[in-house]
């Protein structure tokens, strides 16, 4: 577990005692925990993603049917995985909601904007520990992985 949270906490009782104003609510608190939180998940599913798709190259050898992933411009941590002529795109919808959609360069298959897009959902509970959901279900980031890799290879051999 990261200690930003403790310079976060120094720099808002700086700013109490430069100000002399305390905000007792908070509010934009949840906002930023799911904020924040989404960005992690979203930088270490892209590590795992990055792993995994390093090794099926290794494993395959062939630079012609190679796995590449790539930053999506402009956004902070959304990215997508390509080969041939299919992508598969993980974004940050909104604090606390990542989706997941597969497009091609040929057309067909989900877009990223469609409403067959898949998301998981952060859910906070006590202490803003966080849970990410797939259809109110817990999932963990390894076979999350796994499932869309292994959909998005089956699907772009050619």
């Amino acid at each position: 577990m990261g200690r930003e949270w403790i310079e976060k906490l120094v720099k808002q009782e700086l700013q109490v005692e430069e100000t002399g104003e305390v905000d007792l609510y908070n509010k934009d608190d949840e906002k930023q925990v799911l904020d924040e939180a989404t960005l992690q998940f979203l930088y270490d599913l892209r590590k795992e993603f990055t792993a995994c798709i390093n090794s099926f190259n290794t494993y395959r050898g062939e630079a012609r049917n190679s796995i590449k992933i790539y930053g999506i411009q402009g956004t902070q941590a959304d990215f997508l995985v390509f080969r041939n002529s299919l992508k598969l795109i993980v974004t940050k919808e909104r604090p606390g909601t990542i989706a997941f959609s597969f497009a091609s360069l040929r057309g067909g298959l989900k877009s990223a904007k469609d409403e067959d897009s898949d998301y998981i959902e952060l859910t906070l509970g006590h202490f803003n520990d966080g849970v990410w959901k797939f259809k109110g279900q817990s999932i963990n980031s390894q076979s999350l992985v796994r499932y869309y890799l292994t959909e998005f290879i089956r699907n772009s051999l050619n």
